[in-house]
C-alpha cells in the first residue's frame, strides 16, 4: 500500500516504521536532559534530590535524578526516593499532544515508582512505612500499592501491610 505525502509517495510499512522510531527516540528522551547532573555522582545525585522542592523549572533534572538513582540501585536514595512516589514526570511535546504508543503506566509517568521498583524487597519497608503514613498524598500511597503489589507478586512474597 502506497499514499502520496506532498507529490512523494512512500509505503505503509516504511511510514509506519518512520512513525514508530520517532515516537521510541522521543518518548525515551523523557527526562533525559540534565546536564548539570550528568556525571553527578549518585551521592550528588542524593543530595541534590534532599534538597529540591520540585517545580516546572527542576522536573527534568529531578526526573534524572531519580532515574539515575534506581538504575544505580543506590540502597541509601530508598528514603528519599520515597518522597518523590507523586512527582510525575513532565510529558514530552508528543505526549503533549496526545501520541502515546500505548497507556502509560505508574512506572512510566512516576519515575520513583520505577526507581523504588528497581530495588526489590530492600524497599518494601520505605513502601509500608508510606502506606501506612498519614503525612503524604493519596497519590504516593496509590503509587507506593503499585510498586508493593508488583514487588511480592513478583517474588512470590506476601508483605503484611498491618
Amino acid at each position: 500500500m502506497e499514499f502520496a505525502v506532498e507529490g512523494a509517495t512512500m509505503n505503509w510499512p516504511k511510514f509506519m516504521m518512520m512513525f514508530a522510531l520517532s515516537l521510541f527516540f522521543s518518548n525515551r528522551a523523557v527526562g533525559q536532559e540534565c546536564p548539570s547532573l550528568n556525571n553527578a555522582l549518585p551521592a550528588e545525585l542524593l543530595s541534590f534530590l534532599s534538597a529540591t522542592e520540585p517545580s516546572q523549572d527542576n522536573a527534568e533534572c529531578l526526573t534524572w535524578a531519580i532515574k539515575s538513582l534506581g538504575t544505580q540501585k543506590y540502597e541509601a536514595a530508598i528514603p528519599v526516593l520515597a518522597k518523590f512516589l507523586d512527582f510525575k514526570r513532565p510529558l514530552s511535546d508528543l505526549e503533549k499532544k496526545g501520541f502515546y504508543l500505548h497507556l502509560p503506566s505508574v512506572w512510566e509517568m512516576y519515575p520513583a515508582a520505577d526507581a523504588l521498583d528497581r530495588f526489590g524487597e530492600k524497599a518494601l519497608p520505605t513502601l509500608i512505612n508510606v502506606i501506612k503514613g498519614e503525612s503524604g498524598s493519596d497519590v504516593a500511597r496509590q503509587n507506593a500499592i503499585a510498586v508493593l503489589w508488583k514487588s511480592t507478586n513478583t517474588t512470590g512474597q506476601r508483605a503484611l501491610l498491618y
